[in-house]
């Protein structure tokens, strides 16, 4: 049954970094746990000590010597915790790392400013961190979330299908791209969503195979009630697994597949009861067995996730860093079990968020 919320926007990659320093900051959790995050990662073969990507903020001066914007770039993630800029144009708006970590595919916008952010990418591309050479990918309409499959041969990108400028209620679907041939396959809307209604997909993940999508849809059901459902749909068809249906104002705010192809887990985010605009956000994590059709739901720490194990039992997510006199600052890493406590927090700051660690790291 269809459970029922207050219609909001989707989230955009473009506003994805600039929410997170205000949504995170009020979700830090207690420390149990003296192990950094990532203690037990490991190097991947020809990567050096590259594990993970995130995006980050930085001023990055503007053409003809003019003042410095804030701008959105790809940053790396070391084995030692350091972390360094691999984009300095501020364009660069979500990215994920490939799972040999070779390779990072990230979403470039055009610059151009819509309202009080920056439009949303519209090209997928290919960087090499071994030579630092960018190639073009797939040029798309609207990129809201970018996900590579467990094998590493394919993207997909939920973006924009149609675009509404007068109401900005665009709807969104998912297109797979074939990394060796650039085929491109577009997924039909479901067909269990009446075309009449507004529809958008919000967040996406791959199977390690690539055969099949889990994806995040936001269905305006009537006006101003909007149900968000966690879905699977087999690439070749066009029928979907309702996995999960967000209650009250929940909605999904990141998705992953497990390496080992049993587990989708979800961040959520939800309200409690007598929370208002200034209160802190508030996480679950979510686990379906995509074999057995069980699924759990536990304390969260982070609105971005990342596995940290081939069974998607542990999670990295970025989280607020306490200052001395224990309030939110900067962004910092964390290493949660799901159900367990979270570690303590590794400190990586600029603004961090959509954050994807390599899996050859961890297997």
């Amino acid at each position: 049954m269809f459970s029922s919320l207050t219609v909001a926007r989707p989230k955009t990659v473009a506003g994805a970094a600039l929410i997170a320093a205000g949504v995170l900051a009020g979700c830090a959790q207690p420390v149990d746990s003296s192990g950094s995050p990532i203690d037990g990662l490991h190097a991947c073969p020809a990567a050096g000590s590259l594990i993970g990507v995130f995006t980050g903020q930085e001023a990055t001066p503007s053409p003809g010597d003019g003042p410095a914007v804030q701008g959105y770039d790809t940053w790396a993630l070391d084995l030692s915790g350091a972390v360094r800029r691999l984009t300095h144009d501020g364009l660069h708006l979500g990215g994920v790392i490939s799972p040999d970590a070779l390779n990072v595919y990230q979403l470039r916008t055009s610059g151009r400013v819509q309202g009080d952010s920056l439009e949303a990418p519209n090209e997928v591309e290919r960087l090499d961190v071994r030579t630092g050479r960018t190639t073009t990918v797939a040029r798309l309409p609207g990129i809201v979330d970018l996900a590579v499959s467990g094998d590493g041969r394919r993207l997909a990108a939920a973006h924009t299908v149609q675009a509404h400028p007068d109401t900005g209620l665009d709807v969104n679907s998912v297109a797979v791209v074939d990394l060796s041939s650039g085929s491109v396959t577009e997924l039909a809307r479901a067909s269990d969503v009446a075309p009449d209604l507004y529809s958008a997909v919000t967040q996406v993940a791959l199977s390690p195979a690539g055969d099949r999508v889990a994806y995040g849809l936001a269905v305006e059901v009537r006006r101003g009630v909007v149900v968000n459902t966690l879905r699977i749909r087999e690439l070749a068809g066009d029928s979907d697994d309702v996995l999960y249906t967000a209650q009250g104002t929940d909605f999904l705010s990141d998705l992953a597949w497990s390496p080992d192809g049993a587990t989708v887990v979800a961040a959520i985010r939800h309200q409690e009861s007598g929370d208002d605009v200034e209160s802190p956000a508030h996480f679950r994590t979510l686990g379906v067995d995509v074999t057995a059709g069980g699924t759990s739901l536990d304390e969260g720490f982070a609105q971005d996730v990342s596995m940290r194990s081939a069974d998607g039992t542990t999670l990295l997510g970025l989280a607020p860093a306490s200052d001395s006199h224990g309030g939110a600052h900067g962004r910092a890493l964390v290493s949660w079990d799901r159900g367990q406590g979270v570690s303590r927090p590794l400190a990586i700051d600029h603004g961090a968020a959509g954050l994807s660690v390599a899996s050859c790291s961890y297997r």
